[in-house]
């Protein structure tokens, strides 16, 4: 592990056959911290050894091993090691993953919420490389969707439910969900009118406003669907769901996403001046990070690559408590330090204010007339 991606890629591709020989006689009830160091030497080994022959076999010989011998707890690295693999071009075996894809979407593995998480990690990339599969992606879409809501159903497994619709936002092109786009945002909205989940509605916030920004026309998109559901359901949602949630939103990352979000839904026409003026200061707000009761510019900090969606480690099992598969992300796995980032070419404080600067141009005048906020734009963006 210490080595990392700096072994030479022969001897990488060895440690890697012998690592999966190893994982495949874990016992399943054993030392998870072991077990969970284990997988990410696997992982960094296979980013070293790249797509070296032998690689790929030697992984899906223990994938194909921990499946048979339903190793439960381990299946979640499984999902993960698989997405890192095809994220690093392994895509020789395409009859293969597309049977792979079809095996992953049955519902029985996405009852425990423990395997949710590396089911989405995996789904996403099938989503990342679209041209490769897109005709299997438009076959599997219905399942996909079920898949979504049977996640969402579930407390444990909702926010890995937003993460696959933040996946399919990101990099799916719209025609190829379109048909299921109402139904996922009913879905939501329902699960959020049940039970208050203030982590939920972070999320579903980050989620749609990755959708406004990828697409160009997304505002318009998410304003439509949602007054198809209900007359002024838009507005109401963006007043009690959307502006409120973006003063829960921490992560320098998210916050960034959800500013160019929110711009595009303030370039909407139309939009009442009450939410417009609401929109505005939930805007300032995002703009600045509280620290230590002291408003503190979101420029004056280092843009970080922490991922959107993070995932504490599993905790141990106290005697009598029922059994649940843990899902221990793997950093490792990762092939990109922040595959959510929709505006990579904001990195910086200089390039940050140059781009909100631009973005906000065409909403000078309308920003005028509410009062306070222009001036409170350019001490930000000075």
């Amino acid at each position: 592990a210490f080595l990392g991606q700096s072994l030479p890629n022969e001897l990488a591709t060895k440690t890697l056959r012998s690592l999966a020989q190893v994982a495949c006689c874990l016992s399943p009830m054993g030392n998870p911290d072991y077990a969970h160091l284990l997988f990410g030497c696997i992982a960094l080994s296979l980013k070293a050894g790249g797509r070296s022959p032998g690689t790929e076999t030697a992984v899906l010989a223990m994938v194909e091993k921990l499946w048979v011998s339903q190793a439960e707890d381990l299946l979640p690295y499984c999902y993960q090691i698989l997405g890192l693999m095809l994220d690093l071009g392994a895509t020789e075996s395409i009859p293969l993953y597309a049977e792979l894809l079809q095996q992953v979407l049955a519902p029985q593995l996405w009852q425990a919420p423990g395997k949710v998480p590396g089911l989405v990690r995996l789904l996403r990339v099938f989503f990342a490389k679209v041209g490769v599969f897109r005709s299997l992606l438009q076959q599997v879409m219905p399942n996909l969707f079920e898949r979504f809501q049977q996640a969402l159903a579930n407390k444990q497994s909702a926010s890995a439910a937003i993460g696959l619709l933040c996946a399919a936002f990101r990099f799916l092109p719209f025609e190829l969900y379109c048909n299921h786009f109402q139904a996922a945002l009913a879905a939501c909205l329902s699960r959020l009118e049940s039970i208050k989940i203030i982590e939920l509605e972070k999320d579903l916030v980050v989620a749609l406003s990755i959708f406004v920004k990828v697409h160009q026309d997304g505002a318009a998109v998410l304003r439509l669907a949602l007054n198809q559901r209900k007359e002024g359901l838009f507005e109401h949602f963006l007043m009690e769901v959307w502006l409120p949630g973006t003063a829960r939103i921490q992560l320098l990352q998210r916050r960034k996403i959800c500013i160019f979000g929110l711009i595009r839904v303030m370039q909407l026409p139309q939009l009442p001046a009450a939410v417009f003026e609401a929109s505005c200061h939930a805007l300032l707000r995002l703009l600045r990070l509280r620290q230590a009761g002291h408003p503190v510019l979101i420029f004056e900090e280092i843009f970080n690559n922490r991922p959107l969606f993070l995932c504490k480690k599993g905790e141990g099992i106290t005697p009598g408590d029922e059994f649940q598969v843990a899902y221990n992300h793997l950093e490792q796995a990762e092939l990109k330090e922040d595959i959510w980032d929709v505006l990579p070419e904001i990195q910086d404080v200089t390039t940050a204010k140059v781009a909100v600067k631009q973005a906000l141009a065409p909403l000078q005048e309308v920003l005028s007339k509410v009062e306070g906020v222009v001036q409170a734009l350019e001490l930000i963006l000075s």
